[in-house]
């Protein structure tokens, strides 16, 4: 390594020793004005990289965001009833890839616990013993105004890697875990199954229809499907699922039809009656709509 390299290196050592320790001090609310102490020193020295300027403003703006800003949307959370069974539990698990799913009473607004896929392995081959509300573990909430370093040091004390979000009036807002706290200041942590499943296929049907998994991203979608939706990656929902509950208020019910304002239709080809699954589009111009 030349004596330029060498120079660099240690700089960027240097950088990121210092934010690592701005970064403690973020938490006791006096870390802006150290970084902004240490971009000037740095900048005296040499150009910050555009990788240093990013994770600089990341830890800037890291302070100002709310839970109710990082959270996943009350429409996009997939939960469980209470009176799930081992299987219904399972097939949940198995069907979202997810390793926490939140247990609820009558609905979103009544959470009344959470449960780990883990959970579930010691009633493997017992399944005839299993009661969901034995294995649940107690729920953190937080407010939709608590910032997210506040919101993290919540999560730690309590052990915990995922919150519910509530409005000020008690209600659900969404739920956020740590990982979309780090996204916050890192961007997107995919992880493999993500991956997998972050794109999920059209499937063109006969007639002009398009058969769609209700998980597709919003933002994933080419321009001609979200104009013939109607939808906007500016909404609070982020999935195709999140934009059916918004627009129609509940879940719609296995075969109901969506007549949309662009003219196109949505039917609900699968759904358990919490969560849409499938739909199929029929585009606007479509010649049939039966069958």
């Amino acid at each position: 390594m030349d004596s330029q390299t060498e120079s660099e290196a240690s700089s960027s050592r240097g950088l990121f020793g210092n934010l690592k320790h701005s970064w403690g001090k973020l938490f006791k609310r006096d870390g802006d004005q150290d970084l902004q102490d240490l971009i000037e020193s740095r900048e005296e020295e040499e150009p910050l990289t555009e990788e240093e300027k990013m994770l600089i403003t990341s830890v800037l703006e890291f302070g100002s965001i709310t839970a109710g800003d990082a959270c996943v949307p009350r429409s996009d959370i997939v939960y469980l009833s209470r009176k799930d069974d081992y299987k219904t539990v399972v097939n949940m698990f198995k069907e979202t890839g997810y390793s926490r799913l939140p247990v609820c009473g009558k609905d979103l607004d009544e959470v009344v616990g959470f449960v780990t896929l883990k959970d579930m392995i010691q009633y493997f081959g017992e399944e005839e013993t299993f009661e969901l509300k034995r294995v649940m573990r107690p729920c953190t909430f937080v407010p939709e105004s608590l910032s997210i370093p506040s919101v993290l040091d919540e999560m730690r004390n309590r052990t915990v890697q995922v919150a519910i979000v509530v409005d000020e009036y008690g209600g659900t807002e969404g739920l956020i875990t740590v990982k979309d706290i780090m996204e916050e200041l890192v961007g997107d942590l995919d992880d493999e199954n993500e991956q997998e499943n972050s794109s999920y296929n059209v499937v063109e049907l006969v007639g002009g229809r398009l058969q769609l998994d209700a998980r597709m991203e919003i933002e994933d979608m080419d321009e001609k499907l979200i104009n013939l939706l109607g939808a906007s990656d500016e909404e609070d929902y982020e999935t195709l699922g999140g934009f059916v509950l918004d627009f129609c208020g509940k879940v719609p019910a296995e075969g109901e039809q969506l007549e949309l304002p662009t003219g196109s239709t949505l039917i609900v080809t699968k759904s358990d009656g919490r969560r849409i699954q499938k739909l199929t589009l029929i585009p606007v111009g479509t010649v049939s709509k039966a069958g």
